[in-house]
């Protein structure tokens, strides 16, 4: 996958496995990925590495959070990250507090959430996974 950046990458870094470990969660799960990248290039390059989690709120508006995962200067060669994420800071409703500005009607439901890798802020990965309220 070829990219262009803000650091000038020129394509050298490229996204060579992603795997969404957990693609069906509740709120009190973590949801974990790994992935791993490939500097192609004669020299290391700085690399920005951030995540975002995308899910829609009550209103069905995006809630977008983003998380910064590393910022690091990218060998020759091969970097694998292994991430989980605790969605509960995100997902206040699920401690069924009437003052949440998330509310669900009782029962169990399922929602999309979406999962960004960003690298020198180019998407290199969009993933759905859904997120189980009970």
């Amino acid at each position: 996958m070829n990219i262009m950046n803000r650091h000038g990458t020129d394509g050298s870094i490229a996204l060579t496995h992603f795997e969404l470990q957990t693609p069906c969660v509740s709120p009190k799960e973590e949801l974990a990925f790994t992935f791993t990248l490939r500097n192609s290039a004669a020299e290391a390059k700085p690399v920005d590495i951030r995540y975002q989690i995308a899910f829609p709120d009550a209103s069905g508006e995006q809630r977008l959070h983003t998380y910064k995962i590393s910022d690091r200067i990218c060998p020759v060669g091969f970097l694998f990250y292994n991430r989980k994420h605790a969605l509960e800071q995100e997902l206040p409703a699920c401690a069924s507090s009437p003052s949440d500005d998330l509310l669900y009607f009782p029962g169990a439901h399922k929602f999309p959430g979406i999962l960004r890798l960003l690298v020198n802020g180019d998407i290199l990965q969009e993933t759905e996974f859904q997120i189980v309220l009970s």
